[in-house]
């Protein structure tokens, strides 16, 4: 079995366990097996912008998947998702993050609730445990390389759902 057949089939039984929602990550990913995250809506994937992957503040966005380094993620025990090429996690702009709209970037690892994301497998959603916000694709641009990501209130559409 691949290791990312092992990790979804880890998701699967652990969300049938805890009644259709994954609470973090499981840690069955490690740095030796990063993996993509793929929009449904857009088939393109989660992806670290190569012009800013370097600082705090790098622009994550959609983007045709190519499997480098840029678009690969760790999926680390606690609900961290940390950049294969940078070392850096997903994270939540703090500022606005009640709100809809927020930033989605990413940031040097520090593990407080912003950078905490909770995997629904029902829903294929990620969710910012921090604001109860879904990972969000903007729709207006979901079929374009360069896509913006933001947190958004959870609908269940397309531009919403992840497959990992």
């Amino acid at each position: 079995m691949t290791s990312g057949i092992m990790r979804k089939a880890f998701v699967t039984v652990a969300a049938a366990l805890l009644g259709g929602s994954l609470i973090g990550f499981s840690g069955t990913a490690s740095a030796a097996d990063p993996g993509m995250i793929r929009n449904v809506a857009g088939a393109r994937c989660l992806d670290a912008d190569l012009g800013t992957i370097g600082v705090d503040g790098t622009k994550v966005q959609l983007w045709d998947c190519h499997r480098d380094d840029n678009q690969l993620w760790d999926f680390e025990p606690g609900g961290l998702i940390r950049n294969s090429q940078s070392g850096r996690c997903l994270d939540a702009e703090l500022e606005g993050i009640s709100k809809n709209g927020t930033k989605v970037q990413l940031w040097d690892c520090h593990a407080d609730e912003n950078q905490i994301w909770d995997y629904d497998v029902d829903r294929g959603a990620l969710i910012n445990y921090m604001s109860g916000r879904c990972l969000d694709a903007d729709p207006g641009t979901i079929n374009e390389n360069g896509t913006v990501m933001r947190l958004w209130d959870c609908h269940g559409g397309a531009n919403q759902r992840w497959s990992l």
